[in-house]
């Protein structure tokens, strides 16, 4: 049964998907009528079997994809390091390019992007530019080198995870 009617004011209504009246304000939606949800379709073992099976085994590997965070981590606290050793200029923004080796080195062997690989490439970028800024600076390096910590941190996770 569609409204004709506000139930309030017993103002007309212009059209029955109206959703407040227009003389009283008043809202309508409680007297709308409600579109059922559809069925369920119900999946039986055999699908769920199909769509395990479908996937080839050994696509994906989690531990190649640790040792490219591992790899693209060093490669990155060696280009960090040797900047340094080359002009003699203390650059830690480089931690940047940190996380992206390590990050595509991760994707890369990894054959694809997962949550634990981010999880685990940001802990990398994170100890391989932790390890380059202590080369470069010695134990005593300042607090604020610690963002270049968290941005290579950050671009290594999301790289291995998109």
């Amino acid at each position: 049964m569609d409204l004709t009617n506000c139930p309030m004011c017993s103002g007309s209504l212009e059209n029955a998907t109206t959703k407040t009246c227009g003389t009283c304000g008043a809202d309508l939606t409680r007297w709308m009528r409600v579109m059922p949800a559809p069925p369920l379709v119900p999946v039986t073992a055999e699908q769920v079997q199909m769509e395990i099976e479908a996937k080839p085994a050994g696509e994906f590997s989690l531990g190649l994809g640790v040792a490219g965070a591992v790899g693209g981590a060093l490669m990155g606290m060696g280009v960090m390091y040797g900047f340094y050793v080359a002009t003699g200029v203390r650059f830690p923004l480089l931690g940047v390019g940190t996380g992206l080796l390590t990050g595509f080195g991760a994707r890369w062997l990894f054959k694809g992007t997962d949550h634990t690989l981010g999880i685990i490439c940001a802990g990398a970028a994170m100890l391989g530019v932790l390890g380059a800024l202590v080369m470069i600076y010695g134990i005593d390096f300042s607090p604020l080198n610690i963002v270049s910590v968290v941005v290579s941190a950050s671009v290594a996770y999301k790289i291995a995870t998109r």
